[in-house]
């Protein structure tokens, strides 16, 4: 299939009239979030991003280092990546899906596993801000994240 079939697939499943811009992108909204996917014709293949926020620059170090540990193997981001942007300053999440091996099943499962995954990274950034506050966090009020294990999620 093509990304543009399975982009157009996927919104109309949600009812939305999802329409590629002149990047070759569109968005929607999931649970408090933006959600893009970008076509790749040259790669046969849809990206999915979402920013997930910016954390707070004096104190990131635990943060970044726990999105390093779950980029590992893709420990805990469902072979997601999780990066940042050096220019905005703002964590995201993106992943890339071949459309060769896509059906529409297949599409919605990988972009609800993409959500999910998403909402989750998007709450360890925001729970780190705010644990964070306007002191440097205490060694306890950083989010958890070595209790995240995604072999422990429910597929859906």
């Amino acid at each position: 299939m093509e990304g543009l079939e399975l982009i157009k697939f996927f919104g109309k499943s949600i009812g939305l009239e999802l329409e590629l811009d002149e990047s070759m992108s569109c968005s929607f909204e999931a649970d408090e979030f933006i959600v893009t996917f970008t076509d790749l014709p040259e790669f046969n293949a849809v990206a999915l991003i979402c920013d997930l926020g910016e954390p707070r620059v004096d104190s990131n170090e635990k943060l970044y280092k726990a999105m390093l540990e779950a980029n590992y193997v893709f420990n805990s981001t469902y072979g997601a990546t999780l990066s940042l942007n050096s220019e905005t300053g703002h964590c995201a999440i993106n992943k890339v899906l071949p459309c060769e091996i896509m059906n529409n099943d297949k599409f919605m499962a990988e972009v609800e596993q993409f959500v999910n995954i998403g909402e989750f990274w998007n709450n360890v950034v925001r729970g780190y801000v705010e644990a964070a506050g306007s002191e440097p966090p205490a060694e306890d009020a950083a989010v958890d994240v070595a209790s995240f294990n995604a072999a422990n999620f429910m597929s859906v």
